[in-house]
């Protein structure tokens, strides 16, 4: 299995029938080097999985999409979206976002800033694709291995949908948000 050159989207995923044989954390057997001790699968790696000697492996199925390339990413209101100032919501929708050098499966931060009031708060439930505002103004989305609760505003939220075009996203990349 080999990659050309990077093109759409920055993301992939390998499945393999039966399972790799790897040990498990936190009921994973994901290589995410932040929780494990491996940091990265290289060339002539040997991984046990579950074989098969009747089973001949076959891609079946390759998913890419235009929607990658594009920088609109589709949000509803959060929670605490309405006690953002008028201004505030209108510079949500009228800022052109970039990925900020701290991304990862748990959350993308965003460089440009939110000039908001402080809205306190008490810790609260948050889902994957939440948008927290922090109190220096700062945007973080988080993703599918997010935390699930916070104290930070939950001004927007993500569908399914827009948190996977989000994920293929990296660094300096840029978005904007479309109300739904």
């Amino acid at each position: 299995l080999s990659y050309g050159k990077l093109g759409n989207g920055f993301r992939s995923y390998l499945a393999v029938k039966g399972g790799f044989k790897t040990t498990k954390v936190l009921d994973s057997r994901s290589f995410f080097k932040s929780l494990t001790n491996v940091s990265q699968i290289k060339a002539e790696d040997e991984i046990p999985y579950d074989s098969n000697p009747d089973y001949i492996p076959k891609i079946t199925h390759i998913k890419t999409s235009s929607s990658f390339k594009g920088q609109g990413i589709e949000v509803y209101p959060g929670p605490e979206y309405d006690r953002l100032e008028e201004i505030c919501q209108e510079q949500l929708f009228n800022t052109t976002f970039t990925i900020a050098k701290e991304y990862n499966r748990m959350a993308y931060q965003l460089e440009e800033k939110i000039n908001a009031k402080r809205i306190p708060m008490i810790t609260s439930a948050n889902l994957p694709g939440t948008v927290q505002l922090t109190p220096g103004g700062r945007l973080i989305v988080l993703m599918r291995d997010g935390q699930t609760t916070g104290g930070y505003p939950r001004i927007l939220q993500l569908n399914e949908s827009s948190i996977s075009q989000l994920s293929q996203k990296r660094f300096g990349d840029h978005i904007t948000f479309e109300l739904l």
